[in-house]
């Protein structure tokens, strides 16, 4: 009788816990799905791709446009987090700046068309926008990628019409509000010290546009075009723009016109060796002419009042000459530092890190350490999202083409 009673316990327990986990269930069933989309959409993005396994009733919302566009507006005031790549290879890694951790994220697994073949060795990753990264080979003008490397999805751009065996480019990629629509516009040329000229291509057109442009001669340097303020800028040779008074290229990616911005400079001498640089809600210029000497100008002003350039911060940068061969600036984290890619840091090695400059600190440089970082490799900021490629290129004149 003793066995029996305890098995007969048992089964009520378990039919209990069975009742009240069916009632938890009915409950979050009768949830809002706004209310449950709102908190699928606030853990980490590798989270919520394991959230998708869950249920079908949890998959399903999460496939929809509404979660799509709610997780990217959250995503916006997040911290960034950036992309690597790798030197040689077909991986890209995705590293976390909050907790110094890095993803190993193998291109190999991306959903490529069919029948296509891309290897990332031969490529670099341009720029991103909205969790999509812009692909493009280094030696070829085709073909141009748009991929989510979360979601693994990818769109092969329309190739273009320019027949050259090698040319020099630069590409630009942003998403046009005006629009609702992602576009790419690519700067190319021939030969060295030649005329730029350009392109432009839609996300869902099937043809690149040609642009008519002003007569200038860009710098000859392959990476993207920077995005501030609704408009693509390059950086104008410095012997063109001393010539000309204009230092930097401009076009408007809503009305599609290009405009100039002046070498006006309230300071002489100014900025020489530059770099242009979209950070703290500026445009601005960062002069490494001198190593020792980190100098930022700042453009102010619009195309409606007029430009001019003022230098805005001057540092000084208390490290061994013989320790720095170079750096480019990747970001500002806060107002009082900034995130450089520094080159040839370690004495004897020629290694490429991720160094924190705090002018108003005791120490001005402070070298990253992170598991995994590798030797060389390439880096661009980065927020992931779920934001569909292949559905931007479907759904054109829609409002969501952007998010699914």
């Amino acid at each position: 009788m003793g066995r029996s009673k305890q098995r007969s316990l048992q089964l009520k327990q378990r039919n209990k816990d069975k009742k009240s986990s069916d009632e938890g269930q009915n409950q979050l069933a009768i949830l809002p799905p706004e209310i449950i989309s709102d908190i699928l959409s606030r853990p980490p993005i590798e989270s919520i791709l394991r959230c998708r396994s869950v249920c079908k009733s949890w998959n399903t919302l999460i496939k929809n446009p509404s979660f799509t566009e709610i997780q990217l507006n959250r995503t916006r005031t997040l911290p960034c987090q950036a992309i690597l790549q790798l030197r040689y290879g077909n991986t890209l890694l995705l590293l976390n700046f909050q907790n110094r951790t890095i993803k190993k994220i193998p291109f190999k697994q991306m959903k490529l068309p069919a029948h296509m073949e891309f290897k990332l060795s031969g490529s670099l990753v341009i720029s991103s926008c909205n969790g999509l990264l812009c692909i493009a080979p280094k030696m070829k003008i085709d073909p141009v990628l748009v991929c989510n490397p979360m979601t693994r999805e990818c769109l092969a751009l329309p190739s273009s019409e320019l027949k050259m065996r090698y040319t020099s480019h630069q590409l630009g990629f942003h998403y046009d509000p005006s629009s609702s629509r992602y576009k790419v516009i690519r700067e190319y040329k021939y030969r060295e010290n030649e005329v730029s000229r350009f392109q432009i291509l839609s996300i869902g057109d099937s043809s690149w546009r040609e642009l008519a442009s002003p007569q200038y001669v860009l710098d000859c340097v392959f990476r993207a075009a920077v995005y501030w303020n609704g408009a693509f800028h390059w950086k104008i040779q410095e012997e063109d723009h001393r010539r000309g008074n204009n230092c930097i290229l401009s076009f408007d990616l809503g009305e599609e016109a290009f405009f100039t911005i002046p070498y006006i400079c309230q300071e002489n001498p100014g900025p020489s060796n530059y770099e242009i640089r979209a950070f703290g809600g500026n445009l601005n210029l960062v002069d490494r002419s001198n190593l020792q000497l980190m100098r930022m100008w700042k453009v102010a002003g619009n195309k409606v009042q007029g430009f001019s350039i003022c230098l805005q911060r001057e540092f000084r940068v208390c490290v061994p000459r013989r320790l720095v061969s170079g750096y480019d600036f990747i970001c500002q984290p806060d107002e009082d530092n900034y995130l450089l890619h520094v080159f040839g840091w370690e004495p004897g090695v020629n290694r490429w890190s991720l160094v924190n400059f705090a002018p108003g600190g005791e120490q001005f440089f402070k070298v990253w350490e992170i598991p995994g970082l590798p030797a060389y490799f390439r880096i661009i900021c980065y927020k992931p999202s779920f934001v569909s490629p292949i559905a931007a290129a479907s759904q054109v004149g829609s409002s969501r083409a952007l998010l699914h």
